[in-house]
């Protein structure tokens, strides 16, 4: 077996001094709270402030920014021991004092009025919905401000209050919350069918929230003392909910008792869509899809996946006109682009180049500027390449490379614009000189460095946190971020951001995420401002990097990975490209959680582990990292074939594994499967990473 190249390749994980005693890194310099009130920060959020009160309340008689923050620290403490009086005092103090948290002063005092004097409540957050507030913050006013309605028996103003708040991408508890007070709203003001939708989302749609016991007993007040049948968004938002937790089963039954209801044309559409998807891996995948295609708001997507579950069948003429109806009818959607692309690569498996070429160059035409098209213009030039037609391959890659220099697929360009010169007896290096030195951590620019001898870029010192100024005040995130508030200051960090667009504020609200343990929403507004950077080239921002490359749950990922003898970071490096540390993350093809587990899997390893403790972080990653040692000890410590093992199986990694190794880059593009190509290249490409951050 040819083993040239590639050093993380070749190399079998180390099986001894891998797993440092270090606690996971934050990254990126954040404003400290004054040292006066650091230890006074850290027990209030930690709710055991009762100690410091007497400190707290001689700060707070300061005058300026000291005496306010100090006093606002003291309010939320009192509000913690349920002396609800006098942190109420003591809030109104600090909105005068304290202009950049004002509001949530103000909004902390109104809550101490809750429940018990509630018509007051409302007033005050009445007057505060008057002021300019950021979209968390006024999401949050308006909810309280419902829940005060209610209680001073004004339920016909609820509805007008809550129908500004988007009801997309709330987190369960608020969504729960929401429907919960539209639906006691609608049952005071008689209006028994709203009543029944509201708290039917809440009793079935969203299991385990806090309000569905409450939601059922007021549906059975509804229906004469027995609870109703669930509504259909209501079994529509719970068979969604059970697919993203790996339930695939639970979800395609509950889909199938929604359309037997026969449900609005709509939301018909949309349960066919998702009972595909719940039956990707099993038989009755295509008929779904072509049931929510009859729609056309769900037909592009639908027959894109028509396609893919018919391919997975082995039908691959049926897929192949799947693909083409999506692409005719919908021309300009994202899905057909994905359909463009899936095409091309059918026919690049038949060998059919001339037709792949053809519809890799519409692909382009059509969407330049998205990621699909920036595939299918170095895809252009590695058919050629194959065909060992490397003048033309060069000229195409060199052409890519120089008039989409910000494209993901840059380096690349300039990688096998450098190989197809090679193969012509000409010298590339200067070309994988400026793929290093342009795109060092890119995995292009990685194996480019690689083949130079150079040295991985150099890590920056980075600068250490500065504290809050005694002698002004600083922008509302910074103050609430350094006085132990950091969901509250990412909120704001980002709602500046989309009106300011500065950098600083998405790489401040990642480190808020980051801080409250919210490794998900940290990385991806890291990436985000880390890709707004020309090339990614970027190494001397390393705390940036650190919030995009996080050693998140990292005492759990050390100790497992300590007794399967993996190195700790493949292991975050394949968490990060399975999930983006998102613990509830589910796949089209039913794995979960962080490492992204199939339920049969996780069975298999763990003797009957039910899927709901794949949501576990700890749970997961004990299953899934002896999971992935197993792999590379199958495949000899290579780290490529077990990645590709991790991702396509352990049969599909045997037949990789016969594939030419001419060099190690060839044989990673050589991959039949283009999800696991793109996955190997990521998982390696941040392995590469963590590797050049941490050690």
């Amino acid at each position: 077996m040819q083993r040239a190249g590639f050093r993380i390749w070749l190399a079998a994980v180390p099986l001894a001094g891998l797993v440092g005693s270090s606690s996971a890194a934050v990254g990126l310099a954040a404003v400290a709270p004054p040292p006066e009130l650091a230890v006074a920060v850290a027990a209030t959020r930690g709710g055991r402030c009762q100690e410091h009160l007497a400190a707290l309340r001689t700060l707070s008689e300061r005058r300026g920014p000291p005496g306010a923050r100090a006093g606002y620290l003291l309010g939320h403490c009192l509000r913690k021991m349920g002396r609800s009086d006098e942190a109420r005092t003591v809030f109104d103090t600090v909105a005068v004092r304290y202009p950049p948290l004002a509001v949530y002063a103000y909004l902390a005092a109104a809550e101490t009025f809750l429940p018990s004097q509630a018509p007051e409540a409302a007033a005050r957050l009445a007057r505060l919905l008057q002021q300019p507030l950021s979209d968390y913050l006024a999401r949050r006013v308006r909810l309280l401000y419902s829940q005060a309605l209610l209680k001073s028996n004004r339920a016909a103003e609820v509805e007008g209050v809550l129908r500004v708040i988007p009801g997309e991408a709330l987190d369960d508890k608020t969504a729960a919350q929401l429907w919960w007070l539209r639906g006691v709203a609608a049952q005071v003001m008689g209006s028994r069918s709203r009543a029944l939708l509201a708290l039917g989302m809440v009793w079935w749609g969203i299991p385990g929230n806090p309000h569905a016991e409450d939601a059922a007993r007021r549906l059975r007040d509804l229906h004469g003392g027995r609870l109703p049948v669930a509504p259909p968004p209501a079994r529509l938002a719970r068979a969604k909910w059970l697919l993203a937790r790996g339930l695939e089963r639970e979800a395609e039954d509950e889909l199938v008792v929604l359309l037997h209801t026969g449900p609005p044309a709509q939301t018909a559409a949309e349960a066919w869509y998702y009972l595909g998807l719940a039956r990707l891996r099993s038989r009755g995948a295509g008929h779904a899809f072509r049931q929510a295609a009859r729609d056309p708001a769900w037909a592009a997507r639908a027959r894109y996946w028509e396609g893919r579950a018919l391919a997975r069948a082995g039908d691959t003429r049926q897929a192949e006109a799947a693909w083409r109806r999506a692409i005719g009818e919908h021309p300009s959607d994202p899905w057909a682009a994905r359909s463009l692309l899936a095409l091309a690569y059918l026919f690049e498996d038949r060998a059919a180049w001339t037709e792949a070429d053809a519809v890799l160059k519409r692909l382009a035409a059509d969407f330049p500027k998205t990621s699909w098209g920036d595939e299918a213009r170095w895809r252009r030039g590695w058919l050629r390449y194959r065909r060992r037609r490397y003048a033309e391959a060069e000229t195409l890659f060199l052409r890519w490379a120089r008039d989409f220099p910000t494209a993901a697929r840059a380096a690349a360009n300039l990688y096998w614009a450098a190989q197809a010169r090679q193969r012509q007896g000409r010298d590339g290096r200067a070309l994988l000189e400026e793929a290093a030195a342009r795109y060092p951590l890119t995995y292009y620019g990685q194996r480019a460095r690689e083949r130079l001898g150079w040295e991985p870029p150099a890590r920056a010192v980075q600068p250490t946190a500065t504290s809050l100024r005694s002698d002004r005040f600083h922008p509302a995130h910074e103050e609430l971020g350094a006085l132990g508030f950091p969901l509250e200051a990412a909120a704001e960090a980002e709602d500046l951001f989309r009106s300011t667009h500065d950098p600083d504020l998405q790489r401040a609200a990642a480190y808020y995420h980051a801080s409250a343990g919210n490794y998900h929403a940290s990385v991806a507004a890291a990436e985000e401002a880390i890709a707004a950077t020309p090339g990614r080239a970027v190494p001397e921002d390393t705390g940036l990097w650190m919030l995009a490359y996080p050693r998140a749950y990292w005492e759990i990922v050390k100790a497992a990975a300590k007794v399967a003898r993996v190195d700790p970071y493949l292991v975050l490096a394949v968490i990060r490209e399975e999930s983006r540390f998102d613990r509830l993350a589910i796949s089209p093809a039913g794995a979960v959680g962080l490492m992204q587990l199939l339920p049969a899997t996780a069975r298999e390893i763990a003797g009957g582990a039910a899927s709901p403790q794949l949501v576990d972080p700890s749970a997961n990653v004990r299953l899934g990292v002896p999971y992935l040692g197993g792999l590379l000890h199958l495949f000899g410590g290579d780290v490529v074939l077990a990645l590709a093992a991790y991702n396509a199986g352990a049969g599909a990694a045997r037949r990789f594994a016969l594939l030419p190794r001419s060099t190690p880059e060839e044989f990673i593009e050589r991959i039949p499967y283009a999800e696991t190509r793109a996955y190997v290249r990521r998982v390696v490409e941040s392995y590469g990473i963590y590797r050049w951050l941490y050690r």
